[in-house]
C-alpha cells in the first residue's frame, strides 16, 4: 500500500482492501494500536456501499513536499549495492537530482559519479549501512514459509498488473517499478520452488506465519503423521549456503583489489 501511496501522490486508501478511503479511516489505520481489527475493517469503518470521494494526504496538498508526492524516479537499494549494477543506479540518482532546479547546482560532475559509488559502497566511507553489520559473512539468511511467500507474490502480482496497465505504462517511474517488482517476484518464486522441492529447510528462526508454526508444533508433538515436516535435502542446502558464502567473499576480495589498485595509482 505504501507504493500505491507514493505512486498516486498520497491518495488515501485502505491498506487491506486498497479501496479509496476517508481521512478518518486512514488516520485510524495509521494508529492501529488504538483499535481492534473489527474497528479497522473497511466495511465497519466506512461501509461497503459508501461512495468515498478521493482525498490526499495533507503533506501532499499543503506544500510540505515540493512538487507533490509523486516520485520523479524509482531507485533500488539492491541494485545500488550490487557490484555490477551499482554505478548505473548511482547515475540514476544523480540524473534525478539534476532535474531539480534546487539540487542541480550542487550535483558533482558525471566523471566523479563512479568514484563516489566506489567510496561509499565498496569502501564504505559514508554513513553506516546494512553492510557494516558485525560479521557480515556469518549473518544468518532468514527464510519464509510457503504461506508468507504466496502472500508476497500475490501482492507483487497485484502491483505489477496495476502499474503495467495503459493508465500507467507511459510513465517512466511506473515502468521502472514494474521492472523491479518483476525481479523481486522472480526471486520469491525461486525461494518458493526450493521450499516445495525440499531444497530449503525451515527452522523456528525463520519467518513462518501461523500455519507453518502450527504445522511444526504438531510435528514436534507427533499429533499428526501427515503434518510431519519432510526431511530436507541437507546436502543440497549446505552446498547452497557454501556457494553464497563464497560469492560474498569473492565480492569482498574484488572490492579490496579495486581499492589497492586505486591507492597504487594515487601513490604514483
Amino acid at each position: 500500500w505504501f507504493i500505491d501511496w507514493w505512486m498516486e501522490g498520497g491518495l488515501l486508501r485502505d491498506i487491506f482492501t486498497h479501496k479509496i478511503t476517508t481521512v478518518e479511516h486512514y488516520n485510524m489505520l495509521m494508529h492501529p494500536y488504538n483499535y481492534s481489527l473489527d474497528e479497522l475493517d473497511y466495511n465497519n469503518a466506512v461501509g461497503p456501499d459508501t461512495v468515498v470521494e478521493p482525498s490526499y494526504h495533507s503533506h501532499c496538498t499543503n506544500g510540505d513536499i515540493s512538487g507533490g508526492c509523486k516520485p520523479v524516479a524509482v531507485i533500488s537499494v539492491d541494485k545500488l549495492l550490487d557490484q555490477t549494477e551499482g554505478p548505473d543506479e548511482t547515475a540514476a540518482i544523480a540524473n534525478a537530482l539534476m532535474t531539480s532546479p534546487k539540487m542541480s547546482p550542487y550535483v558533482i560532475d558525471p566523471e566523479a559519479w563512479n568514484c563516489l559509488w566506489e567510496e561509499l559502497i565498496l569502501n564504505r566511507k559514508g554513513a553506516l549501512t546494512v553492510q557494516d553489520r558485525p560479521n557480515p559473512y556469518s549473518a544468518q539468511e532468514y527464510g519464509f514459509s510457503a504461506e508468507m511467500l504466496q502472500a508476497m507474490r500475490s501482492e507483487l502480482d497485484r502491483l505489477i498488473v496495476k502499474y503495467s496497465s495503459s493508465e500507467w505504462s507511459t510513465l517512466s517511474t511506473a515502468n521502472r517499478l514494474v521492472e523491479l517488482l518483476t525481479w523481486h517476484r522472480d526471486v520469491i518464486q525461486v525461494e518458493e520452488d526450493e521450499l516445495y522441492s525440499d531444497r530449503r529447510v525451515l527452522t523456528t528462526k525463520d519467518f513462518l506465519g501461523p500455519k507453518e508454526r502450527e504445522k511444526i508444533r504438531l510435528a514436534r508433538r507427533g499429533s499428526s503423521k501427515d503434518d510431519v515436516l519432510k526431511k530436507p535435502n541437507m546436502r543440497y542446502f549446505d552446498e547452497r549456503a557454501s556457494e553464497r558464502m563464497i560469492e560474498k567473499r569473492r565480492n569482498a576480495r574484488k572490492a579490496q583489489r579495486m581499492n589497492a589498485r586505486r591507492e597504487g595509482r594515487e601513490q604514483v
